[in-house]
């Protein structure tokens, strides 16, 4: 009798061993459910990313070729416009606007022999590169050289920008306002270009006596 007690115990503890290792299935909460379907919906979202990514690579490039062979050809009116609805202009566009009132822009078909030029002419000065953002100083020294206003005898002595600013600003060609470092936008340099012009269509009606 006991020793069959003692076999029905035995087989009761087994069988809950037995269950106890059985794995169990879980139960998702919100939480969990929500992380696995953010990570099933991120992955064909990560996927398309990617193909946009090469697509506006893709196009990104043909973009790029396409306005390197605008300028290489010389297109003085897509510079013009390239130059007026820049945020901040840059070196390179003071050289191209130069030479289109020179007359020579046509004559130099890519941007590298436009900016070798312009400093040929001493327009620009020989640290500045054609990627830097102008400023009023480097436009006023390029003004001053092109347009020869009369010069103080600070600018003949140290040849500062500072000082070619206060004579273009004398000559009425950048307001009085504005300062050495100011960077500017592709208004204010037509802006600028524009009142350059008019002193020296003055100055040669001036000479004339008309």
């Amino acid at each position: 009798m006991v020793s069959r007690f003692i076999a029905i115990l035995l087989t009761l503890n087994l069988c809950s061993a037995l269950w106890a290792a059985k794995p169990k299935k879980r139960v998702k909460g919100p939480a969990a459910e929500k992380v696995e379907k953010e990570a099933t919906a991120t992955k064909p979202a990560a996927a398309l990313k990617k193909d946009d990514a090469e697509t506006d690579e893709k196009t990104g490039v043909a973009d790029a070729t396409k306005k390197v062979q605008v300028l290489a050809s010389g297109d003085e009116m897509e510079a013009y416009r390239q130059v007026q609805n820049r945020e901040i202009v840059i070196v390179q566009d003071l050289a191209d606007l130069l030479l289109m009132y020179q007359g020579e822009f046509a004559k130099y078909k890519t941007s590298e022999k436009r900016f070798q030029r312009a400093r040929e002419l001493g327009f620009l000065t020989p640290d500045c590169e054609a990627t830097d953002e102008l400023t009023i100083g480097l436009l006023a020294k390029a003004l001053v050289k092109k347009y020869d206003p009369e010069k103080g005898w600070l600018y003949w002595l140290t040849g500062w920008e500072r000082y070619a600013l206060r004579d273009a600003q004398e000559a009425g060609m950048i307001p009085q306002k504005a300062s050495p470092s100011q960077r500017i936008s592709g208004e204010q340099f037509f802006a600028i270009m524009t009142d350059a012009e008019e002193f020296a269509t003055k100055r040669s009606a001036w000479e004339k006596g008309e």
